[in-house]
């Protein structure tokens, strides 16, 4: 390849990335649910952790940091805490979390898409909290992850947050 080939392929390169970095709160919101009704309409990742009687995938950049019991465990990314809800007696089409949501007269939900297939019920949410504050909810059956974040890298959380719930199993400890 001739210089003015690569530096071309470069500098579309470097304009691609800025315009990624330019998006609204809204247009990463709406990534966010793209992303994960195609991780929802896939086969789940393979798991990757186990913690107590629970078998899940867990993105490299996630850690576990407590499990108090086999329904709760608290993961983290970065700066964000993330609370893993596991209710083993709910099934995989159960809309207990998404009908609890809507339910609650309080929450200020500014995005939210529900997915389903068969035998399978999910949701995706995004609440506004404080300023610049979201919840992000994201669930599968009856297993629920939530977060706050203050909507960086929206589209990003909401895709892994997805993953993490559609790969959750239960081992026979």
């Amino acid at each position: 390849m001739s210089r003015y080939t690569i530096l071309l392929v470069l500098i579309i390169s470097v304009l691609g990335s800025l315009v990624g970095c330019g998006q609204t709160i809204e247009e990463q919101m709406d990534r966010g649910m793209e992303n994960a009704e195609s991780v929802f309409e896939n086969k789940p990742e393979k798991s990757t952790v186990e913690a107590n009687k629970i078998k899940f995938y867990l993105p490299s950049e996630f850690t576990i940091e407590t499990s108090s019991d086999d329904t709760n465990i608290i993961l983290s990314k970065d700066d964000n805490a993330f609370v893993l809800f596991i209710n083993p007696k709910e099934s995989n089409d159960s809309e207990r979390f998404y009908n609890a949501l809507k339910a609650d007269k309080k929450a200020k939900i500014v995005k939210e898409q529900t997915f389903k297939k068969k035998n399978q019920f999910g949701f995706a949410s995004v609440l506004k909290k404080a300023d610049k504050q979201y919840e992000v909810i994201v669930s599968n059956g009856g297993v629920k992850l939530t977060t706050i974040t203050n909507g960086e890298n929206i589209d990003e959380l909401i895709e892994q947050m997805m993953q993490i719930v559609r790969s959750v199993k239960f081992t026979n400890k």
